[in-house]
């Protein structure tokens, strides 16, 4: 078993980690070829009511992109290297378009240890280097080309959905960081991660798709604090209902992202 607490992995990136094999129920998909893939995103399309393809794809990937930032933190907090291949995979689509990721329990690496805060040293370079490739290799990359043959969304949009959550989990990170230590090697991470010389992990890339930071706003609520803007819209405001514009989204107003910013929060504290 991973050392990594289950209910973290679950409570924030939707992973996990089953004993056996992953579930076989009518919502859940294994992700072996386009035509599982299809049929999941066509479930998931239907649970949030999509008007189109490129909206599903694009929803799809900004759910999907927790996955890929669980594997980082169990990484980077636990020195463990979940196996995220597809293979080892399959994915619950939820009623309410939540998703859930079963990964059979496996580390990619015999030498993982619990110790997130060890030294960084030019075998643990090597060591992250070669999780990363696997991570893109047999997950990311081959998901992000299903979703563009399915939706003909831009591949830019679903790097920039991607970064994002990896941005945003890098702050959340740093500021829960009890050492300096720890922060040096989220540092270290991802500056391999982000490396613009770095395409070993794309296949077929020529340069790294990934963006290493996101304009930001002041944060009104939190003195001190900035919000994180989007440089790419992830269509949520396509689905059915009223003003449905995320607070982050770069499509409106930096004015309207803070009415909509302060409406979010104002309910989430009653």
């Amino acid at each position: 078993m991973s050392s990594v607490d289950p209910d973290v992995l679950l409570a924030n990136y939707r992973i996990v980690l089953e004993p056996g094999d992953t579930p076989a129920t009518e919502n859940t998909f294994k992700l072996m070829d386009d035509e599982e893939i299809f049929r999941m995103l066509d479930a998931f399309g239907h649970a949030i009511r999509s008007p189109e393809r490129k909206v599903t794809g694009s929803l799809f990937i900004k759910r999907y992109s927790a996955l890929a930032a669980g594997a980082l933190y169990a990484w980077i907090h636990h020195g463990c290297g979940l196996d995220v291949s597809l293979n080892r995979l399959a994915v619950t689509v939820e009623a309410s378009g939540a998703l859930r990721f079963h990964i059979a329990d496996a580390c990619v690496h015999e030498d993982c240890t619990a110790d997130g805060e060890r030294l960084w040293t030019e075998e643990e370079a090597g060591r992250t280097e070669a999780y990363l490739v696997s991570v893109f290799t047999t997950n990311v990359v081959p998901v992000f080309d299903s979703v563009i043959r399915y939706s003909d969304i831009p591949s830019s949009t679903l790097w920039s959905t991607l970064s994002y959550l990896f941005i945003y989990w890098k702050r959340k990170w740093l500021e829960q960081a009890s050492s300096v230590a720890m922060r040096m090697r989220i540092e270290e991470v991802y500056g391999c991660l982000m490396s613009p010389v770095n395409t070993s992990f794309f296949d077929g890339c020529p340069v790294n798709p990934l963006t290493p930071s996101f304009r930001t706003i002041e944060d009104p609520l939190h003195s001190g604090c900035t919000i994180m803007l989007r440089s790419k819209c992830c269509m949520n405001y396509r689905l059915p209902g009223e003003d449905r514009y995320c607070y982050t989204c770069p499509a409106i107003s930096d004015e309207r992202k803070i009415e909509k910013y302060l409406a979010a929060h104002m309910v989430a504290q009653k």
